[in-house]
């Protein structure tokens, strides 16, 4: 049950949003930007990082459905669940795992970031443009999962999870 009295159960993050609909007005275009905006990250990677960002914080309202939409853009659970018992094995892309690794600091230890942790992105080929762009993301997550958490939403059903990935990704993705 959410903890604020006037949400009821079922309640979902869009509802936290409306009940200051002008402090947040501009979230779904600043959201839609950073998930679909012209980037480096392509959009499947930036929805893994979404899953991911998730797992980590434990958000069990958000990860459900961010691990079907990463999937649906091809990443297995078997490669998720891999991320999370170690990026440096996981069979991904060796030029994505400096990012995954930089944000789980972020995530986890925010203050222990090093300009070496920032150095392996750029050796692995990317920008500040991509690394920005991935730094965005993250605290994009972390924001949502600790307002999800926060106000005490629940894990949604399966078949809401699903409905609302499958919307996601034929509404947004060309």
């Amino acid at each position: 049950m959410p903890f604020l009295k006037s949400m009821p159960m079922g309640s979902f993050i869009s509802d936290v949003y409306a009940r200051k609909s002008d402090r947040f007005k501009h979230w779904p275009e600043f959201t839609n930007d950073i998930l679909r905006g012209d980037s480096a990250l392509s959009k499947e990677f930036r929805q893994l990082i979404s899953c991911y960002i998730s797992g980590l914080n434990a958000c069990r309202y958000c990860f459900g459905t961010h691990q079907k939409i990463a999937e649906a853009f091809g990443y297995s659970q078997e490669l998720i669940v891999a991320l999370f018992d170690n990026v440096d094995t996981a069979p991904i892309d060796e030029r994505l795992k400096p990012i995954l690794k930089y944000l789980k600091i972020l995530t986890e230890t925010p203050a222990k970031l090093s300009q070496s942790d920032a150095d392996a992105i750029f050796a692995a080929g990317w920008d500040d443009d991509a690394f920005s762009d991935a730094v965005t993301l993250g605290a994009l997550w972390n924001f949502v999962n600790r307002m999800a958490m926060g106000h005490g939403l629940e894990t949604l059903p399966e078949e809401v999870m699903q409905s609302r990935a499958d919307a996601i990704v034929s509404k947004t993705y060309p």
